[in-house]
């Protein structure tokens, strides 16, 4: 795309940024849901290797989503956080607790998991050690990912 039909479209950098993250939030959000007549364990297993899948066929589009979040913009900040708010309530209700039902501190643990697999996702793109797949060489960050879903939902099952 030219920079003059860029600058037309879009006003500033910020605002063409703004639009590629929400794009790419909506995108993601799409490629992770999930069916919703699947039990709690099988729906957050399938999102997390539909995550995982998503973003390591498309870095580009999810690194500075994430990045984004931290670049003291606030609406690319808005746009994480509802990306965030977004996959929070998809895990408490796959944990059975729907909206306004979910503790602050339930909703705090979930987020904090939420927060983990992201950065978790992101050291495993950035650090070179993904090979393209998530299912061949995974064995480890698999083993993680659990280990993080098995302790979240004994905490949930405590906390709520």
């Amino acid at each position: 795309m030219a920079r003059s039909l860029l600058y037309h479209c879009f006003p500033t950098k910020r605002d063409f940024q703004v639009a590629v993250a929400e794009v790419a939030s909506a995108a993601l959000l799409d490629a992770t849901a999930t069916d919703p007549s699947l039990p709690a364990d099988q729906r957050l297993r399938a999102g997390l290797t539909a995550h995982v899948a998503y973003v390591s066929e498309r870095p580009e589009a999810f690194l500075p989503l994430v990045r984004g979040a931290g670049s003291g913009h606030e609406v690319l900040r808005e746009v994480n956080q509802r990306a965030y708010a977004a996959v929070t309530g998809r895990v408490l209700e796959g944990l059975g607790v729907a909206g306004d039902e979910a503790s602050p501190l339930l909703r705090a643990a979930v987020r904090g998991w939420v927060a983990f697999v992201q950065e978790a996702v992101v050291r495993w793109l950035t650090d070179g050690q993904r090979d393209g797949s998530p299912q061949s060489g995974g064995r480890q960050r698999r083993r993680h990912l659990r280990g993080a879903r098995t302790s979240s939902m004994s905490t949930s099952a405590t906390v709520s």
